[in-house]
């Protein structure tokens, strides 16, 4: 997949506002080991180069089938990046004590709950948690953040 980035403000679905934009593509892959744990791994690329690199997440995931409509996910991962990922993400915040290097800057877990509402339609919701890893940890402002979602999916399976 792919998606216009605003790297300027960080943000995901700034891509035509005013700022620097890039293309950044994704692959992922997931290999489920059982049927309930999932191993998986992110790998992101600045494809015309504008200066926000690469990352790489690897990550693990549990799923607990609550009832037959429902189902509960937990999730863990860890982020790598090239020196140019970190100094855009922290381009704002005080230099590291040593200059930018590649390596893990962030680990997160993520709790998700998903209810089938028949036919393709289910909804979700998902909260999010994560702390800076590394050089991240010295420069970031926010030593640990929060996020949560709440959605509604279609499969086309």
């Amino acid at each position: 997949s792919a998606r216009v980035q605003n790297i300027t403000h960080n943000e995901g679905f700034d891509g035509f506002s005013g700022g620097r934009n890039t293309l950044r593509a994704r692959a992922s892959m997931a290999y489920r080991l059982t049927p309930r744990w999932t191993l998986g791994i992110d790998l992101t690329q600045d494809v015309i180069n504008r200066g926000d690199g690469t990352t790489l997440t690897p990550g693990v995931s549990y799923l607990w089938p609550l009832s037959e409509h429902s189902t509960l996910s937990l999730s863990m991962g860890t982020t790598w990046a090239t020196v140019d990922h970190w100094q855009n993400q922290y381009r704002e915040s005080p230099l590291p004590a040593r200059p930018w290097r590649a390596g893990l800057g962030d680990a997160g877990a993520g709790l998700s709950y998903r209810y089938s509402l028949g036919g393709p339609w289910a909804w979700f919701t998902t909260l999010s948690t994560g702390r800076p890893l590394g050089q991240a940890a010295e420069v970031s402002t926010e030593p640990h953040t929060w996020s949560g979602q709440i959605g509604l999916l279609y499969f086309s399976r």
